[in-house]
């Protein structure tokens, strides 16, 4: 037990040495929305807010992950340093917890230090920890290894009540910090048959007679209930899966699955070597393997069928190591689209949770190899090696990551065929006032790729704003006839339409998009100045309340209707 704790605190300092230099930078990309400027993130007793209000923009519902990014705004206010220190003490953690669970899952204290030095100082960690919004795979790593410790401590005590109660804790924790939690429907029984059982199914079959089925049971139904709470706070989400997110949900099965496990080969290839690393893997920056006679998708089938085999020679032998190879390839199915599409095509961050296994399932091979003084001490060199050269790497690779015009030009230069990066650096350069510069790039964007729907909308946005009022509105008029249901341009093409002196082609824009958009305070102003400018007052008061109904407090509802209370005085 001194040897795994002394191996959990060098895992622990590692992390720490690795990404302490994050704490200099700011907010960049998907923190400012989520964390900066989400009011649910600025006060931890506010739970009403956290727990009831969508996650992530509504992509997600992930509360408690929100409510520690609300403890931190408590704690420090809006400086960027506390969030970034909060990230790197929970990958910490989580390399402590790497040498502790493989420990209790029969590694020895060698292998479980080697497994969490590797962890601590892997590069490709480097999205999790350096961006904010990467807590939540820190956070939901944290609470299931905690889930698989504490289930592992209650099977050899023979699962008294405070056990159980335990990993349900840790379930829901994991839940609520991200969705990844859920596969533990799947790995606690993993974990009793391949370690606690030794790989006897004829035991495990067994031991269900006892406590155990009923552990199983609770664990599922506190995944149900998560899943019913998920659904009642994210069923209103206006968001939809769009192309550049991820190109293979609109693929056939048999293509997607291809490309898949080209994507798999990929990211199993970043694990053995980290290089090159890229901030953006969205459409257009990797190509797809979608055709099976195509080297990289027989390099796909061929890597899934060697771990394949891999297992089945784990599964007589080495049980417990098979263990860790399931984890690694529980935690990536969810997110891997080879059974349903993903959100994402593919993202660095994705890896985080799978590398565990990945991590001490390389650390069991190298403690096998070291046997005998001169081979131990070769592993400890090669192991030291890899440590260094990959802290160096990841120190590299997190500078791209401390604002947000670095970032941009990095996810221009790491995929340059991602319109998705190009719209990026033109957000970035349009709020730096730069339009010319943010206009360039999102007519890149939209040459690459011609559904794009923000890169159309921001593109109107910046000649809006440079007084090319004509130009605007032939992009947004092009947009809405493609995707009548984006009200967020029907919002802007009406301005336009005012701007241009035509206000009856403003309110047939905001009244086609109402039936998309009933619910946006914005198209309800922009509603109401076109009737108030046809004429039509009395409407354009009702519509000016509905937008106040909706956002209490705007700005624009009010002095819309100061303005009509004012013509009704005079008139």
């Amino acid at each position: 037990m001194g040897s795994s704790r002394l191996g959990a605190l060098l895992a622990a300092l590692l992390a720490v040495a690795t990404f302490a230099g994050t704490v200099r930078y700011g907010f960049v990309y998907d923190d400012r929305p989520v964390v900066a400027a989400n009011p649910a993130a600025d006060d931890p007793a506010d739970w009403r807010a956290i727990l009831l209000a969508p996650s992530w923009g509504g992509a997600a519902y992930r509360p408690l992950t929100i409510w520690t990014f609300a403890l931190n705004h408590g704690l420090h206010g809006a400086w960027p340093g506390g969030y970034h220190a909060g990230n790197v003490a929970l990958h910490a953690l989580v390399s402590a917890l790497v040498v502790i669970v493989a420990v209790s899952c029969g590694a020895t204290p060698a292998a479980a230090t080697i497994a969490g030095v590797l962890f601590a100082t892997h590069p490709v960690h480097t999205e999790a920890v350096a961006s904010i919004v990467g807590r939540a795979e820190l956070l939901c790593a944290v609470w299931m290894l905690a889930a698989i410790l504490t289930h592992i401590g209650g099977a050899r005590r023979g699962w008294r009540p405070r056990d159980v109660l335990g990993v349900l804790l840790c379930v829901a924790a994991g839940l609520l910090s991200k969705e990844y939690a859920a596969t533990l429907v799947l790995l606690l029984p993993l974990v009793d048959l391949l370690v606690v059982d030794g790989g006897s199914p004829s035991r495990f079959v067994a031991n269900l007679r006892l406590r155990r089925a009923l552990v199983y049971t609770l664990v599922a139904g506190v995944t149900g209930g998560w899943l019913l709470v998920r659904h009642l706070v994210s069923r209103h989400s206006a968001l939809w899966l769009q192309p550049w997110m991820n190109p293979l949900a609109y693929l056939s099965a048999p293509e997607r699955m291809l490309a898949a496990l080209d994507v798999q080969a990929r990211a199993l290839g970043l694990l053995f070597v980290p290089h090159p690393l890229r901030p953006d893997y969205s459409a257009g920056a990797i190509p797809l393997a979608t055709d099976a006679t195509s080297v990289r998708a027989l390099l796909g089938i061929a890597v899934a069928v060697s771990l394949m085999a891999l297992a089945t020679a784990l599964a007589r032998r080495q049980p417990r190591a098979l263990f860790w190879l399931l984890f690694a390839g529980v935690t990536w199915g969810v997110v891997s689209n080879l059974v349903v599409p993903s959100w994402v095509l593919f993202a660095e961050r994705l890896v985080y949770l799978p590398s565990v296994g990945f991590c001490v399932l390389a650390a069991l091979g190298l403690d096998v190899l070291a046997r005998g003084v001169p081979r131990r001490l070769t592993v400890a060199a090669v192991v030291i090696a890899i440590a260094a050269l990959w802290m160096n790497d990841a120190w590299r690779a997190q500078r791209v990551w401390r604002d947000d015009l670095t970032l941009a030009r990095a996810m221009v230069t790491g995929s340059p065929g991602s319109a998705h990066a190009h719209n990026v650096l033109g957000r970035v350069y349009a709020k730096a006032g730069r339009l010319t510069q943010a206009m360039a790039a999102f007519d890149h964007a939209i040459a690459l790729a011609p559904e794009s729907l923000d890169s159309f909308y921001d593109a109107a946005l910046v000649r809006r704003a440079r007084g090319r009022h004509e130009e605007a509105r032939r992009l947004l008029r092009r947009l809405l006839r493609a995707y009548p249901s984006y009200f967020p341009a029907a919002v802007v093409l009406a301005a336009t339409e005012i701007d241009l002196g035509h206000p009856q082609r403003a309110l047939s824009v905001t009244e086609h998009a109402l039936w998309y958009g009933r619910d946006s305070a914005e198209l309800h102003v922009e509603r109401a100045i076109a009737l108030e400018a046809v004429g039509r007052p009395a409407e354009a008061r009702m519509a000016f309340g509905r937008a106040l109904h909706l956002a209490p407090g705007m700005a624009a509802a009010r002095l819309g209707l100061e303005r009509l209370a004012v013509r009704d005085s005079m008139g």
